[in-house]
């Protein structure tokens, strides 16, 4: 028996996808197939394969733990670079919102957007990504952070909600090319010259 909430999130996501209910149900069935291969394989290309086959864009040569939880409806709008990796038990999301009929819908409707984890960027297990952040190349993301915003190159965050502890452009410059490294360095002083402006 379907619910009342199944039949409104179906209606609602068929509609938005594009997609009739019976072919919204098959996708939904063979995500699921692909998610839990992916989510409890004990082989690294395994858990690589299937939640690329699901849409995730994955980058060469990056680490995907086991039990990652990328979004189930919409993991195509996500990305990670090449050289990454993702801890254990993390989770991506790029929606939100609920398939409740309730007033709040009015001031919290849902949110679609994509997320981006560049290269080079190391994410510690228990980590949750909420939709529309980016996390910029050589940033290192604490166990169990929860990153609501963009991180910018070269930092290191940690808590909830996670916040810029430490700055290690200087210690990880020997191991960047120039070009990169200059390249990257202005993406974080524009990172910071928005927040003056914001403030």
């Amino acid at each position: 028996m379907i619910s009342e909430i199944e039949k409104r999130a179906l209606k609602d996501w068929s509609k938005k996808l594009g997609k009739n209910k019976f072919s919204l149900i098959f996708w939904m069935l063979k995500n699921f197939i692909y998610e839990s291969i992916a989510t409890t394989s004990p082989v690294h290309s395994m858990r690589v394969s299937f939640h690329r086959k699901r849409g995730v864009k994955i980058g060469d040569d990056t680490y995907i733990g086991k039990q990652i939880a990328f979004d189930r409806i919409h993991p195509e709008l996500i990305s990670v670079g090449s050289h990454s990796c993702i801890g254990e038990r993390s989770f991506i999301t790029t929606h939100q919102g609920f398939p409740m009929n309730t007033p709040l819908k009015n001031l919290y409707p849902i949110k679609t957007a994509g997320v981006e984890i560049c290269d080079n960027v190391m994410i510690y297990p228990n980590v949750t990504i909420v939709a529309g952040v980016k996390i910029w190349d050589f940033s290192v993301i604490g166990v169990g952070s929860i990153i609501l915003n963009e991180i910018p190159p070269f930092s290191v965050v940690a808590g909830v909600p996670g916040k810029i502890v430490k700055d290690i452009s200087e210690k990880i410059r020997p191991y960047i090319d120039n070009e990169e490294y200059e390249r990257l360095m202005e993406v974080r002083n524009n990172y910071y010259k928005r927040k003056e402006n914001v403030s």
